[in-house]
């Protein structure tokens, strides 16, 4: 007897120790629909990332499981979790995932050989934005922590670990930023300040991540030979865009050293031979001297790279641009929304056309690529703004579109009174910029969904941009695989949806 239960004791504090981070799936990984996988960018989501950094420095046992870029849907995110058995649940959710990680977290609590149930946790840009509202609608979620996880992470798992089998341990309400349950009352502590000293977090263990590269993407077409790899190199933004959720990392700018950023990208070069940077700053060029330093130490590495980063087009100078082109840049993503001045102004996105339009002409004669970021369906947007925005594109050298349906994001400004404007549809799971889930009231809905495909299909029908994309396939075999194995997914999907309505099926599973 003696012998039994000293293996039972083993096991439970082995248990007791062990933090399973999860990235939960996304909308687009169905198991009919898997084909689309190859072209998605599937590149590290950073938060979960740094928070388990934080863990491994404090000697913890943490593991990542990212069943987004793993092609995971629930019910196998879930087998994974059984078979890992650990003892704490920690998710992060945007507004469109958070409800697959509250499914994935329900389930985790019925699994059947794993006593007691994991203690489950949120955290994430959704939940930071409104953390009432997503715990009430949410009972699978024991605890939520608001803004940026790295301040109170520690304290938090290291309760949770010492309390294991107490999860009511009353030494974790006290913890500043956390989201509790105290009976039927949702209490949401005071947020730690912003992290003002960003070196002072640990550089993201990319080791915790199964397959990492090679079961990463980059986005198509986003780097010149496929393997990539994601770095932050600042938080915090300034400017006042409606449509933005700075609701973590807040309004105030800050960055890494110079040094800190040169020590992440040679320990992806070193360790995973990553020689393409994409940079997903909100603002890449806010601190010119700061940018500029980092730009000639990068022309220094004993190796060349390559990136990719969002800047804005009103900071940004013909001298930065050819100094990027030197140090490597590949890609520059201009946020320019709209060429409706009217719509521009009511985003507050304090842009004008003229310097957006000199932004884009210069970068493309400086060699690099552009992408160029818009937005279809924000309040006061018709027809005709959509056509002006058509214009306005085919008349630039943009390489790459990314068109956005308007989203009102619970943190953003427009969340608050979005409905005076239209019809909001507030399905959480749809809203990923993807789907319309806001109907402006001034356009009817077959004219606003007209409007997006013709904009698109404008595009990218123009046969300038067919060039393009052929002299982009020809370097990048990796990109040209992809294409390949989605095609020929889809060709198969759409066989077997054939196969099934002729069977009068109304389900088929590839």
């Amino acid at each position: 007897m003696t012998g039994t239960k000293s293996k039972k004791v083993v096991a439970k504090i082995n248990r007791g120790e062990r933090i399973l981070l999860i990235n939960p799936p996304a909308e687009a990984v169905d198991r009919k629909t898997r084909y689309r996988l190859p072209l998605l960018n599937s590149l590290p989501q950073l938060g979960i990332i740094y928070l388990a950094g934080v863990l491994l420095k404090e000697g913890m046992d943490v593991k990542i499981l990212d069943a987004q870029a793993l092609g995971l849907d629930v019910a196998e995110t879930v087998e994974r979790i059984r078979l890992l058995s650990p003892a704490v649940l920690g998710f992060t959710g945007y507004t469109s995932s958070v409800g697959f990680a509250h499914e994935i977290a329900e389930l985790s609590k019925k699994l059947k050989g794993i006593s007691p149930s994991p203690v489950t946790i949120l955290g994430g840009p959704h939940v930071t934005a409104i953390p009432k509202e997503t715990m009430s609608r949410f009972p699978a979620f024991d605890y939520a922590f608001v803004g940026e996880g790295e301040a109170m992470a520690a304290t938090l798992f290291n309760s949770l670990v010492v309390g294991i089998s107490n999860p009511a341990n009353p030494a974790i309400k006290k913890i500043p930023g956390i989201v509790y349950r105290d009976g039927d009352e949702i209490v949401v502590n005071e947020r730690t300040p912003l992290i003002s000293n960003l070196d002072t977090i640990p550089p993201p263990p990319f080791k915790l991540l199964n397959g990492f590269p090679g079961l990463y993407s980059p986005p198509i077409f986003h780097s010149p030979k496929g393997k990539a790899a994601t770095l932050v190199t600042s938080r915090g933004c300034p400017f006042s865009c409606t449509f933005c959720d700075r609701s973590v990392f807040g309004e105030k700018y800050r960055h890494h050293s110079v040094e800190y950023i040169i020590d992440m990208i040679k320990r992806l070069k070193v360790d995973y031979e990553i020689d393409h940077i994409i940079f997903y700053d909100d603002n890449f060029t806010a601190n010119k001297k700061h940018f500029n330093e980092l730009l000639e130490e990068i022309l220094r590495l004993p190796f060349p790279i390559t990136w990719n980063s969002d800047v804005r087009a009103d900071l940004i100078t013909l001298e930065q641009l050819k100094l990027m082109k030197k140090a490597g840049a590949w890609m520059v993503n201009y946020g320019i929304e709209s060429a409706d001045p009217a719509l521009l102004e009511s985003m507050e996105k304090s842009l004008s056309l003229e310097t957006a339009t000199n932004a884009v002409k210069m970068t493309s004669e400086a060699g690099i690529h552009v992408k160029g970021l818009f937005i279809v369906g924000a309040p006061g947007e018709t027809v005709k703004s959509i056509r002006k925005t058509k214009d306005y594109i085919s008349d630039l050298p943009f390489t790459l579109l990314n068109v956005s349906k308007y989203t009102p994001y619970p943190g953003s400004e427009t969340y608050k009174d979005i409905r005076k404007h239209g019809v909001f549809e507030e399905e959480w799971e749809k809203m990923n910029a993807m789907n319309f889930v806001f109907w402006p009231d001034t356009s009817e809905r077959e004219s606003l969904v007209w409007g997006y495909n013709d904009l698109l299909i404008g595009f990218y029908k123009n046969p300038k941009q067919w060039k393009a994309f052929k002299m982009m396939l020809r370097k990048n075999h990796f990109d040209g695989s992809r294409l390949l194995k989605a095609t020929g997914g889809h060709v198969l999907y759409r066989i077997k949806k054939t196969l099934s309505r002729e069977k009068g099926l109304d389900k088929f599973d590839l």
